[in-house]
């Protein structure tokens, strides 16, 4: 009945509510809910395994469809395509990769987006646009053309349905043509406090097999698992948007990580350092954090995509670890988002210059760059209370009326930096996807800008300029959707995504025209979900009722819970046989007598696997005031203790370690003298050594709640751990020789289980007293 009333409750949730406060279905979230549930569909998978949900979270090797407006594809595809030319390939990878060259292919490759537009600028355009939905392959536009007009409008080519798909067609005024994604190679190893390169991926190389990977966008693939690096043979890595925003705004391969370094480790210029050295100005928008990848590749420098605070002060004009005495000049618009994302300490990712506080940029940054402390920036930031539209069109017009740039930082406030996600039905209420689902309040919505918005303020900003400017806008929401494997917040992506585009092209039509202006539209690269259904989409068939989806649900998870079961069990019993085989022991007081197990000073009861006893205070006298305990033989001087308890009413828990007398021992108290104690000497010739006085948990703190306690001996060291308390210590003591362990407390109820020690070298078990 409880798990009838959670479904409900989450089905309920997958409810819409129409503008007369009717409850209408979104289908498409309860469609998404149940495939995510269950992991199984028959209309959608994401990875090469169908009928599968979700086999696959990451990004692909698919071409990438590409559009344009005032400028032509036709010098670098079809019959010009680079892929038809070895020794252009060679020059490209730095060799002659396997199975990348082919005499049919129509492709281009990305690269080919930077070359097109410092053609079309050298050429006399005044302005270049470059719009990037990050994560945004064929598969995802045409379900979102499906979604949006619920119906099947094409299943190949460019497509039409959405407003970036059907812009200019009439008019042959856009172009449409795909490109190959590959970086140079994978992964790379770095020092970011140096900046320095040490060494490629020569395992994972780029290139792209038609043969394998398709002819086309919409080719069915030979072999799905080769565009997700699977095949050995043909080991082709897949792009991150670090290498594929590099190659977009340079015109170079590279490694995956790098932002506009070369495979020597080289920084390079970028189209948009280039124009602003002619005079032009230069805007960079983003849906998600202001330092991200694919806005960071328009202009800054670093040897890792982490860095977020350092590529921050390039697009600033500040000196970063990059260009440390003769800072870039920054550009002239940056809005984006980070706003209220604060950690503590992320130098293991940005390096030892990291500064507590902001993740993406520091206040004292902030400070330098605004007009209101002597900066060149117009700031305009996330304000409580405010909106954000409104915060973001009064720095827009104060920048303008000063002649100042234009700085906008926004985001959600919790959990990510980007503007909040909009759902395929156009509200802000994501649906839960494989990893997580992202919760916003009224405030978010209502303080932050739209893409749409922020890409208006930046034009209204550059145009300002009379030569002309470079702006890149990217809808990064998208990658961030499929990364999640999530349909419902990927269709919304690419419908803000097309409310930004269909701003831009309007302000095209109004204050440019398409002989000045030229505009690129594409991705950085693709993810690999698979429709496998469309008429799902369009709402023609439901996969799967609700009652079917109940019964299979309560089948997967009684199957689940089964197998975890035995996982659990037969990890338990190679533990129990690793501590045995290595001379030690596993008591989960199975048994109400032992051989090598001894219960004292009480009455014990074995039940569930757990040793239970009340403590009798005219025990606790008899024994002068020594409570209830059980002690196990052992040998061992490096080793782990491992036990569980769990107590009611205690006031002192005693662990203890022996040999001749005391060795080791952690008191628990309820009196705020919680100790760790040791004997350099038998405890009977001595008196201990505190080693621990300070910040121990009380006893009580556990009451009534099963904890977890963990000792692990190795030579003169110990870490000590105890429910979520930790700490270590380094004395000459802790080497001496263990021969027994107990545990023992006085007053209240104690109840313990799976008991075990495991010394790291085998000894003998020594034969317990009778």
């Amino acid at each position: 009945m409880r798990f009838g009333c959670v479904l409900l409750v989450m089905l309920f949730s997958c409810m819409a509510v129409d503008l007369s406060g009717q409850q209408t279905p979104d289908r498409l979230r309860e469609f998404q809910f149940r495939a995510v549930q269950l992991n199984q569909s028959d209309w959608i998978h994401w990875g090469d395994r169908p009928g599968q949900y979700s086999s696959w979270t990451s990004h692909s090797n698919r071409l990438i469809p590409v559009y344009s407006w005032g400028l032509s594809l036709d010098s670098v595809q079809n019959e010009n395509s680079i892929y038809r030319d070895a020794e252009k390939l060679k020059r490209l990878y730095g060799g002659l990769v396997a199975e990348t060259l082919n005499d049919g292919s129509n492709y281009m490759d990305q690269t080919d987006v930077f070359f097109l537009q410092k053609q079309a600028w050298k050429a006399g355009k005044k302005n270049v646009i470059l719009v990037v939905f990050d994560g945004m392959d064929w598969q995802t536009t045409q379900a979102a053309s499906i979604y949006k007009n619920k119906k099947v409008l094409y299943e190949s080519g460019r497509g039409k349905g959405l407003g970036f798909l059907d812009y200019g067609v009439a008019q042959n005024q856009s172009d449409f043509g795909f490109c190959v994604t590959a970086p140079h190679s994978g992964d790379a190893k770095f020092n970011v406090d140096a900046q320095v390169l040490t060494e490629l991926n020569s395992e994972r190389i780029g290139g792209y097999s038609m043969q394998l990977g398709g002819a086309t966008p919409w080719s069915k693939q030979v072999d799905p698992s080769y565009l997700i690096g699977k095949r050995k043979d043909v080991p082709h890595a897949y792009t991150d948007s670090a290498a594929s925003a590099t190659s977009l705004n340079t015109g170079i391969k590279t490694f995956n990580g790098s932002i506009n370094i070369d495979p020597t480790g080289q920084q390079v210029e970028t189209l948009a350092h280039q124009m602003q050295k002619a005079g032009y100005a230069i805007g960079v928008v983003s849906s998600v954090s202001i330092s991200h990848a694919t806005p960071s590749c328009v202009y800054a420098h670093n040897v890792s995509r982490d860095d977020y605070q350092d590529l921050t002060r390039d697009l600033l004009g500040l000196p970063s670890i990059s260009h440390r005495e003769d800072p870039l000049l920054g550009v002239d618009v940056l809005i984006g988002c980070g706003w209220g994302q604060n950690q503590d300490d992320d130098r293991a990712n940005q390096g030892v210059n990291y500064v507590p506080g902001n993740k993406y940029l520091t206040a004292n940054d902030l400070s330098k760059i605004d007009v209101r402390q002597g900066g060149k920036y117009v700031v305009a930031e996330r304000t409580p209370g405010q909106s954000g539209t409104t915060i973001l069109s009064e720095a827009t017009a104060e920048a303008i009326r000063s002649g100042k740039r234009l700085f906008g930082y926004f985001g959600v406030a919790e959990g990510e930096a980007h503007l909040p996600f909009q759902t395929a039905d156009g509200n802000f209420d994501p649906t839960p996807g494989v990893k997580k689902r992202a919760t916003y309040q009224s405030a978010d919505i209502f303080e932050n800008p739209t893409l749409a918005d922020m890409s208006m303020a930046a034009l209204e900003v550059l145009q300002e300029n009379e030569k002309g400017f470079f702006l890149m806008v990217e809808a990064g929401d998208v990658d961030w959707a499929n990364h999640n494997n999530n349909i419902d917040d990927s269709i919304g992506a690419v419908f803000s995504g097309d409310d930004a585009f269909q701003k831009i092209v309007k302000w095209v039509e109004a204050e440019s025209n398409w002989n000045e202006t030229c505009l690129i539209l594409t991705a950085d690269h693709g993810h690999f979900m698979v429709l496998d259904d469309p008429t799902v989409l369009t709402g023609q068939r439901k996969p799967i009722d609700a009652a079917a989806f109940e019964q299979l649900l309560a089948e997967k998870r009684e199957a689940e819970a089964k197998a975890a079961a035995e996982k659990l069990a037969a990890e338990k019993l190679a533990a129990n046989q690793a501590a045995v085989d290595a001379g030690g022991f596993y008591d989960d007081f199975t048994d109400k007598s032992s051989d090598f197990r001894k219960a004292l000073r009480g009455e014990w009861t074995y039940l569930e696997n757990a040793a239970t006893c009340v403590a009798d205070p005219e025990l606790y006298k008899k024994y002068n005031n020594h409570g209830p305990i059980i002690r196990w033989p052992c040998e061992f001087t490096d080793g782990t203790i491992e036990f569980e308890f769990k107590p009611q009413g205690v006031q002192k828990l005693v662990v203890t370690l022996n040999e001749s007398g005391h060795v080791f021992r952690m008191v628990l108290t309820d009196q705020k003298t919680s100790r760790i104690f040791g004997w350099s000497q038998p405890s009977q010739d001595s008196r201990p050594e505190v080693l621990i006085k300070q910040g121990m948990p009380l006893v009580s703190s556990f009451d009534q709640k099963w904890s977890k306690g963990k000792i692990v001996f190795k030579n003169k060291k110990a870490t000590v751990s105890i429910g979520g308390y930790s700490t270590r210590l380094n004395h000459e003591l802790i080497a001496r020789k263990k021969s027994e362990f107990t545990i023992s407390f006085a007053s209240g109820e104690l109840a313990l289980r799976h008991v075990r020690i495991t010394p790291t070298a085998k000894v003998k078990v020594p034969s317990p007293q009778k």
